[in-house]
């Protein structure tokens, strides 16, 4: 069984991001495979290993199948591992991978790539992995869709999506999107922006503004404000969400979730709140399939103006997180998510012999709110909690007590 280690070695942060309603259920595809491969590499020096998840549709399906190439972060820089949260850890434990795809009105199911990069003086991404991956699967995935390429990455797997994008219109040109969380880069913001205008690439950008680590330290935001200053008749812009929360491991957790999450969000740039309401409909696996390479120009089925909130729910009540989690007995613990009316709803805790350890009542306000978890007495081990909003619609979360 493929061992998922700890998503970042700097900040140990553990949050869980819980699903909501997909647009429309679908199980037709079941869990597929992920595997530890290598090849000589053809742009690199050496071997280039990598995991690759095969969908459990790929031999029955009659459509060719996206594919998403996946760079991760320091915290799995030397070594074989995958990033917590990823697409690839969510394919490992289980999901099908498979989502809707507005650009041809069917469900579609991923391929994913994940190369291991081993550099020793920094974590910096050279492309040659990026191109390696593109290589192996021309010649060994004949039933991949080649309109339908995205590249994504966190943390320095972020910084590897801007020079893959800022090395040539040539493979700027092979990806139909790209998305960047939380990226530390070290490509002008010229290189990128130039490549992206002239190759019509979208590219979605996130980045935590309590993100100590990255927001203070690199240049996110000076993309948005250069792209502002500079190449704001570029099409398409790039997308940028600024959630208010989460840090440098919660900003891919929000994003790479694979329901529709919640959360607040910084859209001050943009001439409007900087508390406003999130919802991520499309999530990132939609918007990707909402988009397809055509030629030199990449066709965009859904159209979203960079930064703005998307205001629809479809669910009365969206919880965000359980913060922080894991928990030590006895330590204070918060459920934070948004309730669309005021008035009571209730929090259960079960242990994993399905007792019922409390039923405890809360007042909701509109809007955000904070819900305090009494762990006194609890031992070390797995809970579920059950919360139930005003309407009396349940949402599980699971607790971890260290």
């Amino acid at each position: 069984m493929l061992s998922i280690k700890p998503a970042h070695r700097i900040h140990q942060l553990h949050v869980e991001w819980f699903l909501s309603k997909r647009r429309i259920p679908d199980t037709t595809a079941g869990p597929g495979s992920l595997v530890l491969k290598s090849m000589p590499s053809v742009y690199g020096s050496g071997t280039t290993s990598f995991h690759l998840f095969t969908p459990g549709d790929s031999a029955s399906s009659p459509y060719k199948h996206p594919l998403i190439i996946q760079m991760d972060g320091d915290g799995e820089n030397n070594n074989t591992n995958i990033a917590g949260y990823s697409p690839a850890y969510y394919a490992s434990n289980g999901n099908p991978m498979r989502f809707y795809n507005a650009t041809y009105g069917r469900y579609s199911t991923f391929y994913i790539l994940v190369p291991h990069q081993y550099n020793s003086v920094n974590a910096f991404w050279s492309t040659s992995y990026v191109k390696d991956m593109l290589a192996w699967a021309k010649a060994s995935l004949p039933n991949v869709d080649t309109t339908q390429i995205y590249v994504t990455g966190l943390h320095y797997g972020g910084g590897g999506v801007y020079s893959i994008i800022a090395d040539s219109i040539k493979y700027a040109n092979v990806f139909a999107a790209a998305a960047a969380m939380v990226g530390i880069r070290n490509v002008s913001n010229d290189a990128l922006l130039s490549n992206i205008r002239d190759s019509h690439l979208p590219l979605w950008v996130w980045q935590a503004t309590n993100d100590d680590h990255v927001y203070t330290r690199n240049s996110n935001i000076a993309i948005l404000t250069y792209q502002q200053a500079h190449y704001s008749a570029s099409t398409p812009q790039v997308r940028f969400t600024l959630p208010n929360y989460g840090g440098l491991v919660g900003t891919w957790i929000y994003c790479y979730d694979t329901g529709h999450a919640y959360n607040s969000v910084d859209s001050s740039y943009f001439g409007s709140s900087s508390g406003a309401s999130y919802f991520n409909n499309p999530n990132v696996y939609e918007w990707f399939l909402s988009k397809r390479r055509t030629g030199s120009g990449s066709r965009m089925m859904t159209q979203v103006k960079p930064g703005d909130p998307v205001a629809a729910m479809d669910d009365p009540q969206q919880f965000i997180l359980l913060n922080p989690n894991p928990l030590l007995s006895g330590q204070q613990g918060y459920i934070i998510f948004n309730s669309r009316a005021s008035g009571v709803g209730r929090t259960q805790l079960i242990n994993t012999n399905g007792s019922v350890l409390y039923t405890r009542p809360f007042n909701l306000a509109k809007g955000f709110n904070r819900i305090g978890i009494n762990t006194a007495n609890l031992s070390s081990g797995t809970y579920l909690i059950i919360v139930y909003d005003t309407s009396l619609h349940p949402k599980t979360l699971k607790l971890i007590i260290n």
